[in-house]
């Protein structure tokens, strides 16, 4: 995969070793994203907290963007740095500029609780994350995790083609989400019962 195609992403990639300097380097792309918030890094002596002051002109002239690029940029921190770490990335809180009535779905989204309204949306982690090593700056870690990658792709495969076709989809696509039978199915112009019954049918 290109790291141009990721964008934003790759930039922080290929200039970052550490979560602390991805972060630094972050707040430098925000503009890239958009132009009605930027990024500001607060450091504490035991947290460090990631916040978006919106700019509060457009926010108020754009309440609809505001309130939902909101929810996108707490999920896209929380969700782009944890696909960097070898770790399972658990923030500590989160705070929204606005209420919510289903703090449950945000808490589990963002896997914090989350604090009441504050004037800013911020996201406060702990500060033993700092130091840690984002994937590409382990390049020893990163040469084992290809090969092993190879090493799938070229092994033994399910018999059938249409076995094989589900094992590399499932493949192909497992750094992205936890696939559902919905979703595989959707792939392969299915429904969820006729998938079902023809893995059945050709196990």
């Amino acid at each position: 995969m290109q790291l141009a195609a990721l964008g934003v992403v790759g930039q922080i990639i290929q200039t970052s070793n550490t979560v602390s300097e991805a972060v630094a380097h972050a707040g430098a792309l925000t503009p890239l994203l958009t132009d009605m918030f930027r990024m500001q890094t607060h450091h504490g002596a035991k947290q460090f907290s990631i916040s978006f002051p919106a700019d509060p002109v457009k926010a108020k002239e754009h309440t609809y963007i505001f309130r939902h690029f909101s929810a996108f940029l707490a999920v896209f921190a929380v969700h782009e740095l944890d696909g960097l770490l070898m770790r399972r990335l658990a923030p500590i809180s989160a705070q929204l500029p606005y209420d919510v009535a289903d703090t449950a779905e945000y808490e589990r989204v963002l896997r914090c609780p989350l604090r009441k309204k504050g004037k800013d949306l911020a996201i406060t982690f702990d500060n033993s994350w700092l130091q840690q090593e984002i994937l590409s700056a382990n390049y020893e870690l990163q040469g084992i995790l290809l090969k092993q990658v190879h090493a799938m792709q070229s092994g033994a495969q399910p018999a059938g083609d249409y076995h094989a076709r589900i094992y590399q989809y499932l493949l192909s696509n497992s750094y992205l989400y936890s696939a559902s039978l919905e979703a595989v199915a959707a792939n392969f112009s299915m429904s969820p019962a006729t998938s079902s019954a023809s893995w059945q049918a050709k196990a």
